[in-house]
C-alpha cells in the first residue's frame, strides 16, 4: 500500500509514494505521449505544402544580369549584415 505524505503542520497533500512500478509506468505513460506528439506533428508538416522555389528566379536572373553590366571591382570586399 502506498503511503501518503504530509505536508505543513501535519496536513495531508494527497501525494503518494509511488512504488517502483508506479514510476515505470508513469514513465513509460509519458514517453508514449511524448512519441505519440512527435508524430502527429511531423506528419502534419509532411502534409505542409511548401512555396515553390523557382517563384524567385525572375529576380535572380535580373540581379545576374546587372552584375554583369557594372560588376564590383576585382578583389573588393564585400560587407553584409542586417540589423
Amino acid at each position: 500500500m502506498a503511503s501518503r505524505s504530509t505536508g505543513h503542520a501535519g496536513r495531508d497533500c494527497g501525494m503518494r509514494n509511488l512504488s517502483g512500478s508506479g514510476r515505470l509506468a508513469r514513465f513509460s505513460l509519458g514517453m508514449i505521449s511524448t512519441l505519440l506528439q512527435l508524430v502527429l506533428v511531423t506528419t502534419a508538416q509532411a502534409d505542409a505544402t511548401w512555396p515553390d522555389p523557382e517563384r524567385f528566379r525572375a529576380a535572380v536572373e535580373a540581379f545576374e544580369r546587372e552584375d554583369t553590366k557594372a560588376a564590383p571591382p576585382s578583389g573588393a570586399i564585400v560587407g553584409t549584415g542586417g540589423s
